[in-house]
């Protein structure tokens, strides 16, 4: 179970807000060690290796000092401990993101890129790196194959009839979608 968060954070909050130096080494002291129980348990070994866990914390009580909360979550502790845990949270997964859509972390780079691959690929925004492209394209051919397994026979039929034309080999357009016994295979 974690560490609770006192009942006076978030009074401290407001007064680091404006300006309480005093406050905010309060808010530090009674804040840190239930904020990284958080962190520590989100950050995988790869990130361990990488960061360092006061790092994050850091990171994530500096937003907590910027960030403008409600009187609500500031006077309940209950909410305001959820806050803060999903800010250190957040912290660590935009590290693991970072780290896994970098180049030379990337999971696309355990399958060789050829430039005829890339370029063939139809541009589903400018916004995305080739290698982002990728990735994104795959993991929607994917969702798509399992969607499509729990069709009944009948509608996978119909898909792999639409599926004809589009490019895509026989090989692949088979695989996923194997036609019920009696059914007529494309």
């Amino acid at each position: 179970m974690p560490t609770p968060f006192p009942a006076d954070v978030g009074e401290l909050i407001r007064q680091a807000q404006a300006g309480s130096q005093e406050a905010a080494g309060l808010v530090y002291e009674r804040c840190r060690e239930p904020l990284l129980a958080v962190i520590r348990k989100g950050l995988s070994h790869p990130l361990r290796r990488l960061y360092d866990s006061d790092d994050f914390l850091n990171d994530a009580l500096a937003e907590v000092f910027s960030r403008k909360f409600s009187a609500e979550v500031l006077d309940s502790p209950q909410a305001l401990a959820a806050y803060l845990r999903r800010i250190a949270e957040n912290k660590v997964r935009d590290a693991a993101r970072k780290r896994l859509l970098s180049k030379r972390f990337t999971i696309v780079l355990e399958e060789s890129f050829d430039a005829a691959r890339i370029n063939e690929m139809e541009p589903c925004s400018t916004e995305f790196t080739p290698e982002e492209a990728l990735v994104l394209r795959e993991l929607v051919e994917d969702r798509l194959i399992a969607f499509l397994d729990e069709l009944p026979a009948v509608y996978q039929a119909i898909v792999r009839l639409v599926l004809d034309g589009r490019g895509r080999s026989r090989n692949r357009r088979s695989a996923p979608l194997d036609a019920a016994p009696g059914l007529p295979v494309a």
